[in-house]
This record gives C-alpha cells, structure tokens and sequence, in this order.
C-alpha cells in the first residue's frame, strides 16, 4: 500500500532542506571521523604527557576543532594531523588512521612511538601522500604491506629511529625517503 505521497514535476526542494542535508552528512562524517581518531588515540597513545590529545574527547564530535587536526575544506574533512613534537607515547597502529579516506599528511615526529607500520591489506585503502615518523623509537621492520596498500605516497621520513634495512618495493608516486640515521 502506498503512503499518498506522490512527486511531482515541478517539485523541488527548498534551499533550506538542502542546506539542512548538507549540515546532517557533514555532521554523520565528523562522528565517523571522530570515531576513528578517537580509536587510534585509544589503541596507539599510552602517555600524553604534554596533554596534547586532552580536547581529544568522547563528548566532542568535531575533530576538525581537535588539537593537532587539519581539516580541508576547513571545519569538514580530516586532511592532516600533525603531532610534531607532541611528547606521545605508545605503540603505532596506523592502521585507525587508513579508514579517514580523505587523510593525507601524518606529521608525528619527535614522539615516542614504537611498533612497526603493518597495514592489513583487507583494511581500507590508504590515500597517505606524506608521512614523517622521523625521531620516533620505531624499531620493527617495515612491512610489505604498507607500501603495497599506500600507493599514493610522495615523501616518507622515517629517519632517527632503529628501523632495520631491507629491500622495499615502493609504487610511483615516492619522490622522497628517508631512511638516514637507523639501523
């Protein structure tokens, strides 16, 4: 049985109703977005020392006011993050950050991140362009996967930690990698 509405021709919908859907997805991405940062702070950060991440919330669905988020167009999409310098703690699980589709620029140099970059290659595709572990305490070998699932990456430093070497097969895109100061 029908519900009686039926549309017509010349029906449109109101400048209000699409600015209102708008504001409705907008607002469904950031608690996604949120939801996956706030995993990552749970799964990867355990000390922060400076309270870098303390406006990092369960109570605050906007991440792109969070401290360290970059979001372009501004206030919507998660683009960066850039925890220079933090003073983190803890153990890498990248794998939280693959699912912010629009995430480009990881800028965590200078923490205390151990652990190794493993992506598994069922998670969602990985669009980073740049990323700089540089002076983290990353000593596991780098996996195959991470250079198999992000195929997009243009500058990779990982310098100043006690990474092993290895031979990599990195896609196109790498113009730049610093593998300077490891093991």
């Amino acid at each position: 049985m029908s519900s009686g509405f039926q549309p017509t021709p010349n029906m449109s919908l109101k400048p209000e109703a699409i600015h209102f859907r708008s504001l409705a997805l907008q607002t469904q991405n950031q608690g996604d977005q949120a939801l996956a940062l706030l995993a990552f702070k749970n799964n990867s950060v355990s000390a922060d020392p400076k309270r870098f991440l303390a406006d990092w919330t369960p109570g605050n669905f906007s991440p792109c006011s969070w401290h360290g988020v970059i979001c372009f167009p501004p206030g919507q999409v998660v683009h960066a993050l850039n925890f220079t310098n933090a003073g983190l703690i803890g153990h890498l699980h990248i794998n939280n950050l693959t699912v912010l589709e629009n995430l480009r620029y990881l800028y965590f140099s200078g923490n205390s991140f151990s652990g190794d970059l493993f992506l598994n290659n069922s998670s969602h595709s990985c669009a980073l362009e740049t990323i700089d572990l540089s002076k983290n305490n990353l000593s596991d070998p780098i996996s195959e996967t991470f250079f198999t699932a992000c195929k997009h990456l243009v500058s990779v430093n990982l310098s100043h930690n006690s990474i092993p070497g290895g031979s990599f097969n990195f896609g196109p895109s790498l113009v730049r990698l610093d593998l300077s100061n490891n093991n």
